[in-house]
């Protein structure tokens, strides 16, 4: 159904400068309606715009904008946000954890309206049941088919094997699907439409909404987990009371708690993931010491696409722990951390303005004088100073971040990035996105009116002419889909190319002869290489190959206009030009050879290398390069897809049947 149009008083977050989006949202809401009253045939297209429009409506409308804390596990996450606020345990939102994954829930943290603290559980929905019983049962590698007893039983018998090694999954995982499953069976009614939610006491929080018990004396273990309710929780949203102690925060944010990847099985990492598309900005919190995560980057590889391309004003970087960072990461080491740092933010194109660096435990000794570590942590943080103190002068960005880390800890300048910063920040980026996504829309509005208007008046030749065209564009696709032999074709030639750079590389008897530094600087050297080589391949083997054998094929159709182009053929010259420019959006999910995962672990002081040596890393260099020629074949062949398929949809459209009345 059509939506209302908007004004500027139902959408809170919004500034009167921002009119202009509002205006932007009416003139496409009012445009969906006229075409629906006019073109009665455009029903089911419209539709789905219509459920487009809402979602830009929902984030136009939101009372607060959702910026979620992010990490693996032991990151720091809970730890840091309760000290942002200047709250103690008794009062703090979160639970602090001690290494182990403690979130085990997505925490929506608010301050409240009325200054006192509450605590609200809504649990799901049978689809996000459905969806969330399947996904583990992915995880745990079972089929989904089956009902929950059939499934208890195939469990029991998955467990036996995992545990004699006989077949692959991680204990945890099968454990948390079988307590789901007995948890569906025992508390069925709290999975409903809509979401049913209850209040809890606020002094229950942790124990409601973490892994384990809080208060068990030291060394004991925790009890074997029980069906539970909590099995079936989607959200937990806490408001938290802004006492005379805490820091005020500012009330168009919203904090989401997300479970720490990497630590309980698959399931945390679900939670998070999934949760991901509802968030407008992210606060990534790494260990110091472990720049080079994989869970950070799954994190960053999902939040992009998300973002639409805009993630320099939405994403940050928050690196805990500082204290941790052992002398082969600081100055005058080769390659030091702060070199780390600017090649990640360089790989995932974040400004370096984007980093906090942050030290907990000083903060707080220094803040609350507990367990007086403060003397032994000032003296290893003054160590760093006079270590950190000559790299300023080559990445003078990072002198505030770290000049924070001496004064407090860091945390009064990511107090500062959150109560003035990041609202602002991420408010525009939203506006920006919406008004993107909303210009997007008309234009597709537009052209489905246009379409019709052209079919109304087609005759029966153009009619036959783009019956001929809809038909051989949807075999093609097809045969995309089910034969992809220029896919297979590219691939090949790609990893060859990219294989005679390898054999010009440095010779197998002098890699040899290096240690493994000298590997690591040798991987530097020869990724820069392919990666140049891999810009030249892409565009003769695989690109010009696969837009190429298309274009062989649509040349010979009967002239059909189509994505404004006056034949089929011409337009696909056209999105062939558009995607070999190099400023082509899609060519930012490109993989790419610098890794800098590969040697961190193995060059560090007093590590064991476990045999790893010449041949091991010239077979890693080689498994790289097959990695890369098809993620690179496979995403041409994507694009190539969705090409085709805007031609085929728009030809579809011109042949269009009405339904009889």
């Amino acid at each position: 159904m059509p939506l209302a149009t908007l004004t500027l008083a139902e959408c809170p977050l919004l500034r009167p400068a921002d009119k202009l989006v509002i205006d932007d949202y009416n003139r496409v809401a009012e445009l969906n309606a006229r075409l629906r009253t006019q073109y009665p045939v455009l029903a089911e297209d419209l539709t789905k715009a219509e459920a487009e429009l809402a979602n830009q409506r929902g984030k136009l409308i939101r009372d607060a904008y959702r910026v979620g804390f992010l990490g693996t596990t032991g990151a720091g996450k809970s730890t840091t946000f309760n000290n942002i606020l200047g709250v103690g345990k008794d009062d703090s939102p979160a639970c602090a954890g001690q290494g182990d994954a403690t979130t085990s829930a997505v925490t929506r943290l608010r301050p409240s309206k009325d200054g006192k603290n509450s605590l609200q559980l809504r649990y799901l929905t049978p689809v996000q049941y459905r969806q969330k019983r399947a996904a583990i049962c992915g995880a745990v590698k079972v089929g989904a088919a089956k009902d929950d007893a059939e499934l208890l039983v195939e469990l029991d018998a998955h467990r036996a094997a995992v545990h004699a090694g006989k077949a692959d999954g991680l204990q945890k995982d099968i454990d948390s699907l079988a307590l789901t499953l007995r948890s569906y069976q025992s508390h069925k009614s709290y999975v409903r439409e809509p979401a049913f939610s209850e209040s809890k006491e606020y002094v229950d929080r942790f124990n409601l909404l973490n892994h384990n018990p809080i208060d068990l004396p030291p060394g004991q273990p925790p009890p074997p987990p029980k069906p539970s309710a909590l099995y079936l929780l989607r959200e937990a949203e806490i408001h938290f009371g802004m006492n005379s102690n805490a820091v005020p925060f500012p009330r168009e944010l919203e904090m989401i708690d997300l479970p720490g990847l990497g630590s309980q099985g698959a399931v945390d990492s679900l939670l998070t993931l999934d949760f991901l598309a509802d968030l407008d900005g992210a606060l990534i919190f790494l260990r110091a010491d472990q720049l080079s995560d994989a869970n950070a980057e799954e994190i960053l590889k999902k939040l992009k696409p998300i973002f639409d391309g805009r993630w320099s004003k939405r994403i940050w970087i928050i690196a805990t722990k500082f204290d941790g960072l052992a002398d082969e990461h600081l100055p005058p080491a080769t390659r030091s951390w702060f070199d780390a740092l600017s090649d990640f933010l360089a790989r995932h194109q974040l400004p370096e303005g984007n980093v906090t660096v942050v030290c907990n435990v000083l903060y707080k000794d220094l803040t609350f004088g507990r367990d007086n570590h403060a003397p032994d942590v000032l003296r290893v943080i003054n160590l760093k100073r006079s270590r950190t103190a000559a790299v300023f002068a080559r990445y003078p960005k990072y002198s505030a971040a770290i000049d924070a880390v001496y004064d407090d800890g860091g945390i009064a300048r990511l107090r500062t990035l959150l109560t003035q910063t990041l609202a602002v920040q991420v408010g525009q980026e939203v506006v920006a996105a919406v008004r993107l996504r909303l210009a997007d829309l008309e234009t597709g509005l537009v052209r489905m009116e246009q379409l019709e208007q052209r079919r109304q008046k087609m005759g029966a030749q153009e009619f036959a002419h783009a019956q001929t065209c809809r038909t051989e564009v949807y075999r093609h696709l097809i045969e995309l889909t089910r034969r992809p032999v220029a896919f297979e074709s590219a691939t090949a030639k790609l990893a060859e190319g990219l294989v005679q750079v390898l054999e010009k590389s440095t010779p197998m008897d002098i890699l040899r002869e290096l240690p493994l530094p000298g590997l690591a600087d040798d991987f530097a050297t020869t990724s820069n290489a392919l990666e140049k080589q891999f810009k030249v391949l892409l565009e003769v083997e695989v690109l010009h190959s696969m837009y190429g054998l298309v274009a062989e094929r649509l040349k010979v159709l009967p002239e059909v206009a189509a994505a404004k182009q006056p034949t089929v053929f011409k337009a696909w010259e056209h999105f062939q030009d558009d995607d070999l420019a190099e400023t082509a959006s899609w060519r930012q999910r490109l993989p790419t050879f610098r890794d800098d995962v590969l040697f961190v672990r193995l060059t560090r002081p007093g590590v064991d290398a476990y045999g790893f040596g010449a041949a091991e890393y010239r077979a890693l260099v080689e498994e790289k390069i097959r990695q890369v020629s098809e993620q690179t074949a496979h995403l041409v062949r994507c694009q190539v897809r969705s090409r085709l398929q805007t031609i085929e949809q728009e030809l579809a459209a011109l042949i269009r049947q009405p339904a009889a009345p």
